[in-house]
């Protein structure tokens, strides 16, 4: 899946992509197929639900060395952790959320996180509010910052 995703060029924001007599035409543009990648990388790698994926924020994502690759996914909320993750039950019990390290793979590209999530946030050229969100049919991001891929109540924040 991966390869085939990155035969498609990304093209500049409002072009449409022409598949004439393609199986690709019904399917999607470039953007599209980076943040789906980059969606199941991330799912996978993390151990996590599809809706904790589309709820993350760019906020949450911290570059921590860019020589080895390493970047910091910290999430504040979780299926375990619905109310977030500085709750403390007892001495005896600590809920806190751990952040996620990730770094390159470069034998496994399709499971490098860190080059699928820098890419998407550079052909997206999201810097604030949700990281995946919707995708016209011209391949283009959705900028409204208040709206994830997947509106849910499921997740309450607190600030």
């Amino acid at each position: 899946m991966y390869e085939k995703n990155n035969e498609f060029e990304v093209q500049s924001f409002g072009t449409i992509q022409s598949h004439v007599n393609s199986e690709d035409q019904q399917w999607g543009g470039a953007r599209l197929r980076i943040m789906l990648q980059c969606i199941y990388a991330i799912a996978f790698l993390c151990l996590l639900r599809f809706d904790e994926v589309l709820h993350i924020e760019v906020k949450d994502i911290e570059v921590i060395d860019k020589l080895k690759g390493h970047i910091k996914l910290t999430l504040p909320f979780r299926k375990t952790h619905q109310y977030g993750g500085n709750f403390i039950a007892s001495n005896f019990t600590n809920l806190e959320i751990k952040p996620f390290h990730l770094f390159f793979n470069r034998k496994e590209l399709h499971l490098d996180p860190v080059h699928l999530l820098l890419r998407w946030m550079h052909v997206s050229r999201l810097t604030t509010g949700p990281l995946f969100r919707r995708i016209d049919i011209q391949d283009r991001v959705s900028m409204n910052s208040t709206k994830a891929l997947v509106q849910s109540s499921k997740f309450t924040k607190l600030t």
